[in-house]
Order: C-alpha cells, then sequence, then structure tokens
C-alpha cells in the first residue's frame, strides 16, 4: 500500500510539478511512526492506516482543486530603462482565478548584480480576484539587466499540495546614468539667484554683454544704459536691456581611470560622475551653452563635439551608456594633445577624476596647467567617505589614534591639493560622491553669474 501511494505521488510530482509542503511531511513521519510502534500496539496499526488513506485523500483533492479548478496568471511591468544608483519602480499583476481558500507566495528572479536578494512576498484570498504589486531596484552598473520567471506558489485550504507556477517570460532591460536627476535639477536652470537645493546667491561682477532688447526706463534702471536714439523717437526714456553671454562651448571630461574605481555605497567613482555630468551638461544646454562630452583612459577617446542640438543630450546619455573603462592608468598628455587639436576657442572644461595623494597629482600638474592657459579648467576631486568618518569616531586606544592620524593627514593632503590647483588658476571641486551632482551644477552657475564663462 504504502509503495502504491509513493508512486502515484512521485507520478504527480513529476507530471504536474507539485511540490508538497511541510505540513504535509510532518503528517506523513507521525504516521510513520504509528505504523511502527503498532508493532507492539496492534491498535495503532489501523489507526495508521485510516491516517494514510485519509492523506492520501485530501493529497489527491488538494492536487483535483489546484490543478482542474482554475489557474494564475501574471504580468511583470519593468521601465523602458533603469535609471543608475536610483530606485526604479517594478509592478507585478496577478489573476487568480481560484474559487476556494487559498494561499500563496511569489519570488521574483531579480539580475544577479542587484545587491538584494529576490524579493517575494505572500498572499491568500478566497475568490477570483487581480493582486497588484510593487517593489523598488537599484542598480549600481551601467548595462543590461536581465529579469528571470515570476515564481509563484499556491496551496489550497489544508495546505499538503503546493503548485509552483513559472511566469512573466524574462525581459532584458538597459540600465542608463541617473536620468531622474535632469528633471530634478532643471528648475537651476531657470535662474542663477535661485537657492534651491543647497544652490548660492552670487555677485556678478562687470556688466552683461550680450544685448537683449529696448524697454520703457523703470525706477532702478541704469541710467547709463539710456538709448538716446530710441528715446528720440518714442518720446521717452528708453533703455537697453542686457544678458548673460550665451553660446559658450562647455565640456564634460570624464577620466576612466584607476582612481576611478574606488566604491561609494556600492558604485564606482566613475559611476557617479557620469551621473554628475548627464545634469550638469543637461542644465548646460538649458541656459543655451553649446554642450560637449569626452571619456577617457588609457585605450579609448570617446569624443562629442560642442552643440546645442535638440539632440545632444540623446546622444550624450548614449555615449555615457557605453563607456566602460579599462580603469588603467591615464595618460593626461594625450588628453591634453586632444584637447589642443578638438576646441579651438576658449572653453569651460569639467574635468572628473581623482586624486588620493599630492605626489599623484603633481604629476599631472603641467597639462592641467597647460589646459587651464587656454581654458577654464575646473578639477574634480573627491572626498574620501571612510576616512572623513574616521575622523568623527572616539579615540579610546593606540589603535584609534593611529586611525584618527590617518585620516587627518588625508584630509590635508586634500586641502593642500585644492591650495595647489588653485594657485595655477584652476578651480577645484572637493565633494563627497553623494554631493557631487549639486557641487559640480552650484559652480557651473557660479561661473557663469560671474562672467568667466
Amino acid at each position: 500500500m504504502k509503495r502504491f501511494f509513493k508512486f502515484v505521488f512521485q507520478q504527480l510530482e513529476s507530471l504536474y510539478r507539485i511540490n508538497f509542503s511541510q505540513r504535509f511531511y510532518v503528517t506523513a513521519m507521525g504516521l510513520s511512526v504509528l505504523f511502527v510502534f503498532s508493532f507492539w500496539w496492534p491498535v495503532l496499526f489501523y489507526l495508521a492506516n485510516v491516517g494514510l488513506w485519509a492523506l492520501g485523500v485530501l493529497v489527491i483533492f488538494e492536487a483535483l482543486l489546484l490543478f482542474v479548478f482554475g489557474g494564475i496568471s501574471a504580468e511583470r511591468y519593468l521601465p523602458k530603462r533603469l535609471s543608475n544608483g536610483d530606485e526604479n519602480p517594478v509592478r507585478l499583476t496577478i489573476n487568480i482565478d481560484y474559487r476556494f481558500p487559498f494561499t500563496g507566495k511569489w519570488v521574483d528572479e531579480i539580475p544577479g548584480q542587484l545587491p538584494t536578494d529576490n524579493p517575494e512576498m505572500k498572499f491568500s484570498g478566497r475568490k477570483p480576484q487581480e493582486y497588484q504589486f510593487q517593489y523598488q531596484v537599484r542598480p549600481f552598473e551601467r548595462g543590461k539587466y536581465e529579469f528571470g520567471m515570476l515564481n509563484i506558489e499556491v496551496t489550497a485550504m489544508f495546505g499538503l499540495v503546493r503548485r509552483h507556477f513559472k511566469l512573466a517570460q524574462p525581459q532584458e532591460v538597459p540600465c542608463y546614468p541617473s536620468f531622474v536627476h535632469l528633471r530634478q535639477y532643471e528648475l537651476m536652470a531657470q535662474n542663477t539667484a535661485l537657492t534651491f537645493g543647497g544652490l548660492k546667491k552670487f555677485r556678478k561682477i562687470g556688466q552683461q554683454k550680450e544685448f537683449d532688447q529696448i524697454k520703457d526706463y523703470v525706477i532702478g534702471d541704469d541710467i547709463r544704459k539710456v538709448n538716446w536714439a530710441a528715446t528720440a523717437r518714442k518720446s521717452s526714456l528708453m533703455v537697453n536691456q542686457y544678458q548673460d553671454e550665451k553660446a559658450q562651448q562647455v565640456i564634460a571630461l570624464i577620466d576612466g581611470g584607476r582612481n576611478m574605481k574606488i566604491a561609494f555605497d556600492g558604485m564606482d567613482l566613475v559611476d557617479y560622475a557620469i551621473n554628475a555630468a548627464l545634469v550638469f551638461l543637461n542644465i548646460a544646454l538649458k541656459k543655451q551653452d553649446l554642450v560637449g562630452l569626452q571619456c577617457h583612459d588609457q585605450q579609448q577617446q570617446d569624443w562629442l563635439k560642442p552643440s546645442k542640438h535638440p539632440q545632444a543630450m540623446q546622444l550624450i546619455q548614449e555615449k555615457l551608456y557605453q563607456f566602460s573603462p579599462t580603469f588603467s592608468e591615464t595618460d593626461f598628455s594625450q588628453v591634453y594633445t586632444r584637447l589642443r587639436h578638438q576646441l579651438r576657442q576658449r572653453s569651460m572644461i569639467l574635468l572628473f577624476t581623482n586624486f588620493e595623494s599630492e605626489r599623484s597629482l603633481e604629476r599631472q600638474l603641467p597639462y592641467f596647467r597647460k589646459i587651464a592657459r587656454q581654458h577654464l579648467l575646473v578639477v574634480v576631486l573627491f572626498i574620501n567617505n571612510t576616512l572623513q568618518d574616521m575622523l568623527q569616531d572616539p579615540v579610546t586606544d593606540s589603535a584609534s589614534a593611529y586611525r584618527r592620524g590617518v585620516a587627518e593627514k588625508a584630509q590635508n593632503e586634500k586641502q593642500l591639493m585644492v591650495r595647489r590647483l588653485q594657485q595655477y588658476g584652476i578651480h577645484p571641486i572637493l565633494c563627497r560622491p553623494e554631493e557631487l551632482t549639486i557641487s559640480t551644477v552650484n559652480k557651473y552657475l557660479e561661473l557663469k553669474a560671474r562672467g568667466l564663462i
């Protein structure tokens, strides 16, 4: 009899992908114990036999309910592309067509590049209905992400049998640089006097050069801007109105060297730089400047000529998405040579790079000085979050004192590098990786307001 039921269970499991629950195995183990003790107490044999038949009937009954009377369908809805470093929503729709009490659990197969476990959730009900679920994924690398199957297990009222579904076909979605922040920071392009998101006011130096329009004089206008010819024609005071110079060339220069491989909060410095460059160039384009891009390491030089074409941001996004640095030592002499041939007029160059020691900066400083003679050069340096946090730790023993000394030395060396750059007319940005986007936008708007570009 036991062989017969074992054969039936194996066939059901192989044919219909039935999974037996823990409750089933506990019940079967209890019946086995009764059969063992029936050697000493024969009455237990009849109880165990009845229990075995009842277990078999319940298993067949639940299997019929799960496999004959109803089913499940599901869909997964992914964004067209993921935003790197940001929370991206994934929606699930599960349709249940069972008319008896049931419980279930779904587990989604997410890409292996994501640092979290596969999301899962339980659900239950008594009638056909549609369930809506949503979870968030936060990627830290650009590239293709492949989602697998959606696994769903359902049990009926007795909880002895589980039916396993594999739904929602595998899907592939690309992960682009953080385009979510583009909308967040676009307001900054409307007015350089905004104090939104850490933006500061800066006093403009000198006069605005580009003519905008002739308007009626109002109290407070500069009397030196009175247009006497227009005043004679209109018989009322007219003044010239000027605006900031536009159509300046702004270049984002991203270093793919080994110093940019350092990771903070799961994301490499080069990806922080790529996300910040995308927002920075979008702001510059909104300010009607010409935006360009150069990504480089030892083996490749990706170049986009400065442009204010409506499709410029789309091209920049594609270039940033495809950039795969080798993280080898960067030859800045080649960078300088290429910039000299590619840029014929003075431009603002925002260089995303990193130096951990003053000696490494000194090796590249001659090339930075040559670039700064022809262009407005801004160099980004990153604060090491780990060392910075060490400065807040209390000193309790010699080991903690040593760590504090190392952190203070690193901090002082960064400040020396900042002053060294300023000595040669290079504008530095020293910030934490997570503050890079707002810091670069602030620096651009500051230089724009001061009339340096």
